[in-house]
């Protein structure tokens, strides 16, 4: 018990250090071995950047690579947005919404989805973000398959 309140007082202390989420601020981030409910084996890894326009509310780009143990590599760009609801928070919640291509082989299909997670500060500058996602993606107009994503993320911002 002492040393789960020992970690709370440290990642709120490394929350209470600097301004997240306030407009102006940049946010890069390092992603790799996400899960997906409907692949398995799969080698995972990308990264993102975003600004945030205005206080709690973000926009970015995201990349994702997906090298499979057999089959073609897929490759995924998304534009999404986020909004950080309780900002001064040491584990600060947020909605996401994403739209964007993907390229499975030599198919193309569109993806959207909307999700919520989490932000954990370890230091004023450096957190873990993890999220879930319902994502619905669209070839040639109609809709191919909807699937969850549950990932997490190493995040910097400056």
């Amino acid at each position: 018990m002492l040393v789960l309140f020992l970690l709370w007082e440290v990642l709120a202390a490394a929350a209470e250090n600097t301004e997240h989420f306030r407009s102006g601020q940049f946010r890069g981030s390092l992603r790799w071995d996400g899960t997906d409910s409907e692949k398995t084996e799969v080698l995972r890894f990308g990264g993102a950047a975003g600004i945030f326009i205005l206080d709690g509310f973000e926009v970015g780009y995201e990349q994702l690579f997906e090298v499979p143990a057999e089959g073609p590599t897929a490759v995924y760009s998304w534009l999404y947005t986020k909004l950080v609801l309780f900002r001064d928070w040491v584990v600060a919640p947020f909605l996401a919404f994403r739209v964007g291509l993907g390229w499975l082989g030599e198919n193309r299909a569109a993806f959207g989805g909307a999700g919520l997670g989490a932000v954990f500060f370890v230091s004023p500058f450096l957190g873990f973000e993890s999220r879930w996602l319902q994502e619905l993606r669209f070839d040639s107009g109609s809709l191919m398959d909807n699937h969850q994503v549950f990932d997490w993320q190493l995040v910097l911002y400056y």
